[in-house]
């Protein structure tokens, strides 16, 4: 029985592999081709993944325009093919290794994604606020949409009865945004590592 269970798991953690990579192809399609045709090849896959990442799209995980709610979705895959491959290589799964599972997919396709996005955009827009060129400055504001959320944060706690200059305000919020990636990161791989020793 343990034998077939086995093979089902490691059956269905191909399956979900195979899946994710079609959510990527959609992803990667949607910048070119936003409304597929009927009968056409972006279509078929649009149908296939398309009910599956509706399902995430009220999560309002967007920064400016765009959307990281197919990250989330793919992130929950991961998470279930990781479990399902383990049980099919293995033959024993524990809620400690379960939770593992869980901080890990949390972490690469929730939380780092994010961070990652973030400092690029803060670091665009910082250099930017400090070029003298108003074509930087502008391109700086309008990728700083997406980043505004942090800004405001920096602004509370930093600048709350003055007003700051704007250079001033995008470098301490890379600078915050920096170290909390890397305390997340750390406490992340910790409760992990933690997961890893429960008895269950």
């Amino acid at each position: 029985m343990d034998f077939y269970l086995m093979k089902g798991a490691l059956v269905l953690s191909r399956l979900l592999w195979g899946y994710s990579i079609l959510i990527w192809v959609r992803i990667m399609l949607s910048w070119f081709v936003r409304f597929p045709q009927y009968g056409g090849f972006t279509y078929y896959i649009a149908k296939a993944v398309d009910p599956y990442l509706n399902i995430f799209k009220k999560s309002k995980m967007t920064a400016g325009r765009l959307d990281f709610s197919p990250i989330l979705a793919i992130g929950i895959i991961e998470l279930f093919r990781s479990i399902c491959e383990f049980y099919g290589m293995n033959g024993y799964l524990t809620l400690g290794l379960c939770l593992y599972y869980f901080l890990q997919a949390f972490w690469r396709y929730c939380l780092s994604f994010y961070f990652m996005f973030a400092i690029i955009l803060l670091i665009t827009k910082t250099i930017s606020s400090f070029a003298k060129n108003p074509a930087y400055y502008n391109m700086g504001n309008q990728l700083g949409d997406a980043v505004s959320g942090l800004t405001n944060i920096t602004k509370k706690l930093f600048f709350k009865n003055r007003i700051g200059k704007e250079s001033t305000i995008n470098l301490i919020t890379l600078l915050w945004v920096f170290a909390l990636n890397f305390a997340l990161q750390y406490l992340f791989g910790y409760l992990a590592m933690l997961a890893l020793e429960l008895p269950i």
